[in-house]
């Protein structure tokens, strides 16, 4: 089982009742978890940017990082975080400075079938996580903010970027090569059959 944080991490404060520190970048595994914190534990601290690379990739940077928490209490996770993401205007291409803060609680499960046979639909604040998936803490505070975002657009209210008006303009003009698929079939099919 892999344990550790990933290079450059801040130190994580834990206040347990179990032995050992619960860290967010350590894979979830139910039957651990029961085992090391029998009567439930409680951690925080601060993840940088470099704890959570997916972000990066979809365009999300943490300018200050993001304070994090979790509370295991019999099989259920919640996972909270909070702090200031920038995103580049899918418009203007300026930065958007947005505060963020959730919690989702999970109820951890050793299998996909476990999680599929607990899910509850009617929920919105309980779900169903199968362990087996190789989850973290950090990794599920990525899911988070990458699924909050999904739909984001910028600002409510800004000019376009000059290089997008450019490219909008290029792709409305009418092409003097036109595309004709058919062309071909057409005069095989005008010409007289022997």
């Amino acid at each position: 089982m892999l344990r550790g944080r990933l290079p450059g991490a801040q130190p994580y404060h834990s206040v347990m009742t179990g032995s050992y520190e619960l860290t967010p970048t350590e894979i979830l595994s139910v039957h651990d978890l029961h085992q090391r914190f029998p009567g439930g534990t409680s951690a925080s601290g601060h993840l940088g940017p470099h704890d959570l690379p997916r972000l990066a990739s979809d365009g999300i940077e943490l300018p200050k990082g993001l304070e994090w928490s979790a509370t295991l209490s019999g099989e259920r996770l919640s996972v909270s975080g909070r702090g200031e993401m920038s995103r580049a205007c899918r418009r203007c291409l300026g930065p958007v400075l947005s505060p963020f803060s959730f919690t989702r609680i999970f109820e951890l499960c050793e299998s996909a079938a476990e999680a599929d046979a607990r899910i509850d639909l009617e929920s919105e604040e309980l779900e169903s996580l199968a362990t087996e998936d190789g989850a973290s803490v950090a990794s599920l505070i990525e899911d988070e903010l990458l699924l909050g975002n999904a739909d984001f657009k910028g600002h409510e209210t800004c000019s376009p970027h000059p290089a997008l008006i450019d490219a909008q303009t290029a792709a409305k003009r009418p092409s003097d090569e036109r595309q004709r698929p058919f062309e071909g079939l057409a005069r095989m099919l005008s010409q007289p059959k022997d």
